[in-house]
């Protein structure tokens, strides 16, 4: 015989329809969930809300998603099984939070997480200004449109010479169709090749686009190099001399190299801000920001030994016994006496074993196992900042990029509210250029701000943080994705988080009811219970006990049916009112307590509870 329904179902063209539902304990569940609406999922633990709301829902959306990609695809992310059910039907697209491994809180930042370094990435690529880490000279490749700016700032009727260097002889260049070339020699004493001749030209006597297409070449042939020969003004000097003519050597490179001490760098990329990319991490750390280097102090415990007597107390781990030979071996080439104390040695003779150890060690271990292990790296090794990225862990480009005047590691080191307060200080023509970059960092920027994370550094570690604020971090991160039309699935949200800080995600979870969403939440804060549009009661037991649809209606009505929540919601409360008098008259002697504490039936619920079985 079917169960009766206990309440009214929702209407099916707002609800996402389920019928004979069969997962894990779930008893044949019939139910219809609205849609656009807070539903919130209680009961016992194991009375099934996890295997309602995400090895049912969940799995079911993920499992469509995947059946919409291609066959190449669906092998490479894997396959989710189908729930039991006998139909889910207008079920819309689904998302939800899962934890974070132990590694990913240690690697994942709280910009990483929430995709805020991405969109900080974009504006260094494209707004960012580089500045030469060796010299601090700013680095502007030039662009053919730049150097004809540059060239009709020439007084009218000047003549100049569009030019490149090249390693090639003259001959080859005039069969590929340059007929006036240099010797470089007559430039560049100390350099062999040829300096070919592009164009001839005048100020204002030619089009622009001859002239574009003169420097295109010019920049293309010399391999981002390109040079201008100008007749001089009588100002200027270092001047040269061809064919018995003075001009004046005007250098242009489309590449990002210093003028002044020409250091090259890669072009900015997005990812060039990423230091566990290939393309963005260090060379020297290869993106940790640290180095392990062997500790002299740890190696040489003891100087009063000599090398046989085993000086370095590596040799005498297990496995490494005949390191030892090879170390005396190695210190008799270098003329170190082995046969004394370490501490009977000359200063430079010490200073050298040192060296010649370390570089010898590092050689012979690096490659194996051991040398990789946790266990070895603490007990014989230290490690330090790496010199080259400062401990960024980043490329040397990336270090070299400046926007707003600080670097990508600087914005890193601003707090949240720090980052939102910078942002507001780009030019309003930028502004309207980058308008959805901006657009979407400051969305995610608000999210945290409105969850009270302000103070919260761009690079801090999700490993770091409180349990609530890394739920809060990734609460945020989940918001500010945009997405519409869209069931967000959360298991206890609330967990870890004060009272106040509960407020403010209701107030985020409104905005994504507000812009069209669905969100179905497993909880156990009657905070959240209050704030539901609907709620739904599994149980009445766990285990076997569970998987029973025991309520599903607003908060206001919970009260009137005989269900676990209901009665501990009920007697709790009437607990926590009676605790609150209790404690506020604990001075006072029994026969003096008010006549609202004298003995009486204190629940007013219709159920057998605890505080029905006493009379106070």
């Amino acid at each position: 015989m079917p169960r009766p329904s206990l309440t009214p179902s929702a209407s099916t063209g707002e609800a996402v329809r389920i019928r004979g539902l069969r997962v894990h304990n779930l008893k044949a569940l019939d139910l219809e969930i609205p849609l656009n609406q807070l539903v919130v999922v209680v009961g016992v633990s194991g009375s099934g809300k996890s295997s309602l709301a995400h090895h049912t829902l969940y799995v079911e959306g993920q499992r469509r998603f995947n059946e919409t990609l291609s066959p190449q695809l669906r092998q490479m992310l894997g396959t989710f099984p189908k729930p039991g059910a006998d139909e889910i039907s207008q079920l819309p697209p689904t998302i939800t939070l899962r934890e974070l491994s132990p590694r990913e809180q240690n690697q994942a930042t709280v910009g990483a997480l929430t995709e805020i370094n991405e969109s900080l990435a974009v504006l260094f690529t494209r707004l960012g200004n580089m500045v030469c880490p060796e010299c601090q000279s700013p680095i502007e490749p030039a662009t053919p449109e730049s150097v004809l700016k540059r060239i009709e700032s020439w007084p009218e009727k000047c003549r100049y010479q569009i030019a490149f260097a090249s390693s090639e002889p003259e001959d080859v260049w005039r069969e590929a169709g340059f007929i006036r070339t240099i010797p470089l020699q007559q430039i560049y004493p100390d350099h062999e090749g040829s300096l070919v001749i592009v164009d001839r030209l005048t100020v204002g006597g030619s089009d622009q686009q001859r002239i574009l297409e003169s420097l295109e070449t010019g920049f293309t042939q010399g391999e981002g190099e390109l040079l201008l020969l100008r007749e001089p003004d009588p100002q200027d000097d270092g001047l040269i001399e061809i064919d018995g003519r003075t001009w004046k050597l005007l250098s242009f490179s489309s590449l990002h190299s210093c003028p002044t001490c020409h250091m090259k760098l890669q072009p900015p990329h997005p990812q060039l801000f990423n230091p566990h990319s290939s393309y963005g991490k260090c060379d020297t750390c290869k993106g940790a920001g640290q180095l392990w280097s062997f500790d002299l102090r740890k190696l040489i415990p003891d100087e009063s030994l000599t090398l046989k007597q085993g000086a370095v107390a590596l040799t005498l781990e297990k496995g490494l016994e005949r390191l030892r030979l090879r170390i005396e071996k190695l210190a008799q080439k270098s003329k170190i006496p082995v046969e004394l104390p370490i501490h009977a040695w000359e200063s430079d003779e010490r200073q050298n074993f040192r060296e010649v150890l370390v570089s010898f060690l590092t050689d012979e271990l690096q490659s194996k196992a051991r040398f990789q292990s946790e266990r070895f790296r603490e007990k014989w090794m230290q490690q330090a900042p790496c010199s080259t990225c400062a401990g960024t862990g980043y490329a040397l480009t990336a270090n070299a990029v400046r926007l707003l005047g600080l670097s990508y590691r600087d914005w890193q080191q601003l707090s949240i509210s720090e980052v939102h307060d910078k942002l507001a200080q780009f030019d309003e023509e930028l502004v309207s250029n980058f308008e959805l970059v901006l657009a979407e960092l400051k969305n995610r920027l608000q999210s945290l701000l409105e969850l009270g994370l302000e103070e919260l550094t761009l690079n801090r570690k999700c490993a770091t943080l409180s349990s609530g604020e890394r739920k809060l971090v990734q609460v945020a991160s989940l918001l500010a994705v945009g997405l519409v039309n869209t069931l967000y699935i959360l298991d206890e949200p609330s967990r870890g988080l004060h009272p106040e800080d509960q407020t403010l995600l209701l107030a985020q979870f409104q905005k994504l009811l507000e812009q069209g969403n669905s969100l179905l939440v497993v909880e156990h804060s009657d905070l959240f219970w209050k704030a539901a549009d609907q709620l739904l009661e599994l149980g009445p037991g766990p285990g076997t006990e569970g998987g029973e649809l025991l309520y599903q209606g607003s908060f206001a009505n919970i009260l009137e049916a005989n269900t676990p929540t209901s009665r501990t919601h009920c007697c709790a409360s009437r607990a926590e009112t009676i605790s609150r008098r209790w404690s506020d008259q604990t001075t006072r002697r029994r026969d003096e307590l008010s006549p609202a504490l004298r003995p009486r039936n204190s629940c007013q619920c219709p159920h057998s509870c605890f505080w029905n079985q006493w009379e106070w």
